[in-house]
């Protein structure tokens, strides 16, 4: 893999998620979520890279983020 470039999981709403590589610039993540990012670290060495303003905008929802009970505590748009 090049330096410049990170392998991500690219979870896109419906569809089954996939290895990608992008750049590893804030313009190609901003790209990737089709606007500004948000992190949310999922663990330690976990972080999922979002569109900040989703639900805002109304985009379609995507996955859910579980406690560890298993309950709901947020759904990503």
């Amino acid at each position: 893999m090049n330096d410049n470039k990170i392998r991500v999981l690219l979870v896109n709403p419906g569809e089954v998620p996939k290895t990608v590589e992008l750049e590893n610039t804030l313009d190609a993540m901003q790209k990737a979520v089709e606007g500004y990012i948000e992190e949310i670290y999922i663990a330690d060495d976990i972080a999922l890279i979002c569109n900040e303003t989703g639900k805002i905008n109304s985009l379609p929802l995507n996955r859910a983020i579980y406690d560890d009970n298993g309950k709901i505590v947020d759904i990503i748009a």
